[in-house]
């Protein structure tokens, strides 16, 4: 990904959105970034579907569109591909399963402007399940605190990036096919980009997509990272295996139906995010 900070911004808001067979939830995305009711540029990079996502990305009137279809190199590559094409000072990534809660960018654009030193806003994040539950994933004011070990709760959909970040940090690592927001907020620390952190839902999430069902890799991934980036390799395989433990479990309890249980232990540690969060 080529970007210069010189690049003429003539939108307040770029929105990328990768998508590959994205039939099932790309109406509810495309009507939440419509629902914003703020000028903005939404680019779609999709990866060549064939399920009749390109056929509503042609019939799509609710906002205008940029969109290309063909084969890409990952994630990765489809988020640089349409960060490259972004013609705002701020920049958002909503995947097609994701969509924006009411007044989410309103919010994110004003924390920016309130806290001009940061390089990008955060919020928290509301996952859906496939059976219709729901669970707030609550994002972590103090993130740079864990970053060196662990991927902490900075839920990437609701992030908003200034364009001058992505010229500092640069875009994303093609390496990484799941944990490159972490690989990028690891960078960005060191390169001193800040975020901070919108204290409102501001996206939902529909549980299911690559990261959610390949659970294992993405950890492995953020643990291949984490010692990448200086973190001992003993304890970045510690973290991993404690991870895998409590996500192993948490899937099993949910497989015997003690939903309740599952769900308690899941707020205790949304408890333990929440006793973190500095007074606003």
């Amino acid at each position: 990904m080529n970007m210069t900070s010189e690049s003429a911004a003539d939108v307040g808001i770029t929105i990328i959105s990768v998508a590959l067979n994205s039939i099932d939830h790309l109406t509810g995305c495309l009507e939440s970034v419509a629902n914003q009711g703020i000028p903005l540029q939404h680019v779609i990079v999709d990866g060549g579907s064939t399920d009749g996502t390109i056929d509503l990305l042609r019939s799509w009137t609710r906002h205008p569109l940029e969109w290309t279809s063909g084969p890409d190199r990952g994630i990765s590559h489809a988020f640089n591909q349409g960060i490259s094409r972004a013609r705002s000072d701020i920049i958002g990534l909503l995947n097609t399963d994701d969509r924006y809660e009411p007044g989410a960018l309103q919010r994110g654009l004003a924390a920016l402007q309130t806290y001009p030193e940061a390089g990008f806003c955060f919020g928290h994040c509301l996952h859906i399940e496939r059976d219709g539950r729901e669970w707030l994933n609550l994002a972590d004011p103090n993130y740079q605190r864990h970053l060196r070990y662990y991927m902490p709760n900075v839920n990437h959909p609701t992030m908003l990036i200034r364009r001058s970040a992505y010229v500092r940090v640069g875009g994303y690592d093609e390496r990484w096919r799941m944990a490159m927001d972490y690989d990028w907020l690891i960078r960005a620390e060191r390169a001193g980009v800040r975020g901070v952190l919108v204290d409102a839902t501001q996206t939902c999430m529909a549980m299911g997509g690559i990261s959610d069902r390949r659970w294992r890799r993405s950890f492995a991934e953020a643990r291949s990272i984490a010692i990448m980036h200086g973190a001992h390799p003993l304890a970045a395989w510690a973290d991993f295996s404690m991870r895998i433990v409590k996500g192993s479990a948490r899937r099993t309890l949910v497989r015997l139906g003690l939903r309740g249980l599952e769900r308690r232990v899941r707020l205790a540690r949304q408890q333990r995010i929440l006793k973190r969060h500095p007074e606003h």
